[in-house]
């Protein structure tokens, strides 16, 4: 990858740490701590970019790609932007970290056939738990230990950091040999895509938040459901009938640290702003300027004014994902707000009645799916078998592969060229119904900023039950996005 300045980061206790960086000045602000994190005293740091030496003291206000400081760790916990391999041997093992769940599930199918394909290469796959590979991500896939073909998520910062210490293999030509590059979506492309070049291959779509509604309580109330997003009016008249027989509406998952009252906002704020203002919600780095926004300050004030209402069941607030699900599940209401993920959960609990699907409603704007490829695969450039990692990476970006997706897990492969029926076939009816809904309904991006999303998931029940208010809460957010 091409790096826009060289940056040398000498710190006397850790030795070399960083010696290229992406000028990204609003990174800055994680040099110290980072430098704390690495128990590597700042004072004791100096910088250099071309014939400029800096210190601490100058350099907190203008360093760019700090984040690659917490990233690089070549001084004290590995070696950052190993050269790729060019001149490995063909053939031997191909060390595989994947997370458990449908990706684990998936490559268990997939790679028995390339391995019959390719009987040169003996491919050991590592299963762990998301959170674990992510918590280490940084230190093992910089360090000689580093697995050959992995898991990573581009809208996360661990990913942002590998990728700005050239510590991830260019996999462009992957894309284009095995044809993902005109067979996925811009949104997708744009996702793994950095100064023209790709460092990760994408495997599962999903988006989010979904209102899965039982069908039988909405004839019980009267209700003819609407296809794919009610209008403000038809969503009015959904509720007023559910609460008038006595049905609590929507089970969400709103408690601190869970994600549902965090989609609710963003669902709201895609259709409260405008497609040019929601557009600049979702760059990396959120201006803390736009959460002043009306666009923002009407989606939370939704939130407070839905959970006045009686919109929301009784105890959404501390509700966690799983309570909301059984909840819906158990007959106790007649919605639940959750991702497309939770399609299969609510079929696993085996309910006593058919399950339909619908957005929320439009308000200035139509509302749209919030979609994301983040999960993937990347090939760190300190591996021992890089060859074979791009070897198996094409095979398992190649359509056949990518439509054991969801045959093996029913999971939405980011593909496009994959055979509608193979895909009816393996997806539950909700989640293929929502597939095939994107062209008409159309989707956007969620916000990907790394501090988005846990200061809403974290803060967002206070607003719900009143210990502050919309206003205190939008302050407050933006004060943390300004620091």
């Amino acid at each position: 990858m091409q790096m826009s300045s060289k940056l040398w980061i000498y710190n006397a206790h850790c030795g070399l740490l960083v010696t290229q960086a992406v000028a990204h000045p609003h990174h800055s602000r994680h040099l110290e701590s980072s430098l704390n994190t690495l128990h590597c005293p700042a004072e004791h740091t100096v910088l250099q970019r071309g014939s400029t030496m800096r210190t601490r003291s100058k350099i907190l206000g203008s360093l760019a790609g700090a984040t690659g400081l917490m990233l690089a760790l070549s001084g004290c916990i590995g070696s950052a932007g190993a050269p790729a391999q060019t001149d490995a041997a063909v053939g031997g093992e191909i060390r595989v970290l994947i997370n458990a769940g449908g990706n684990a599930t998936w490559l268990e199918a997939a790679i028995p056939e390339f391995e019959k394909a390719n009987p040169e290469y003996t491919v050991t796959l590592d299963v762990q738990e998301a959170a674990a590979i992510r918590e280490r991500m940084v230190q093992l896939y910089s360090s000689t230990d580093a697995p050959d073909l992995a898991m990573a998520q581009w809208a996360t910062p661990q990913y942002q950091t590998l990728l700005e210490a050239d510590a991830l293999a260019d996999v462009s030509g992957v894309w284009q040999d095995s044809g993902l590059a005109e067979n996925n979506t811009e949104q997708v492309i744009a996702g793994w895509t950095a100064d023209g070049e790709q460092y990760g291959i994408p495997l599962t779509k999903t988006w989010f938040p979904v209102l899965f509604y039982n069908k039988a309580l909405f004839e019980q109330a009267g209700i003819t459901a609407p296809e794919g997003v009610p209008t403000e009016r038809e969503w009015n008249d959904i509720i007023a009938k559910l609460k008038a027989a006595g049905i609590q509406p929507v089970a969400i998952a709103a408690a601190t640290g869970q994600a549902g009252a965090m989609h609710f906002v963003n669902a709201r704020l895609a259709a409260h702003a405008s497609p040019d203002e929601y557009a600049k919600f979702t760059e990396p780095t959120l201006d803390p300027e736009l959460v002043k926004s009306e666009a923002f300050r009407a989606s939370v004030n939704d939130l407070v004014e839905w959970g006045t209402a009686g919109v929301f069941a009784e105890g959404a607030a501390s509700a966690q994902e799983a309570q909301a699900i059984s909840l819906f599940a158990a007959g106790g209401a007649a919605m639940v707000s959750v991702g497309v993920w939770g399609d299969g959960i609510i079929d696993s609990q085996s309910p006593a009645f058919e399950t339909g699907w619908m957005l929320y409603p439009e308000a200035e704007e139509p509302t749209k799916f919030l979609s994301l490829n983040s999960g993937g695969l990347v090939i760190p450039n300190s591996a021992n078998n890089v060859v074979g990692a791009k070897k198996l990476a094409e095979f398992l970006s190649g359509a056949e592969a990518q439509a054991l997706i969801a045959t093996s897990s029913s999971q939405t492969p980011t593909r496009t060229d994959i055979d509608a029926d193979v895909l009816a076939d393996a997806l539950l009816p909700n989640t293929n119904e929502m597939r095939e809904s994107f062209d008409s309904i159309g989707e956007v991006s969620p916000w990907i900023d790394p501090l988005v999303s846990p200061y809403l998931s974290d803060n967002l029940s206070r607003v719900l039950v009143g210990e502050i208010t919309p206003d205190q809460f939008i302050e407050e957010f933006s004060a943390k996005l300004s620091e």
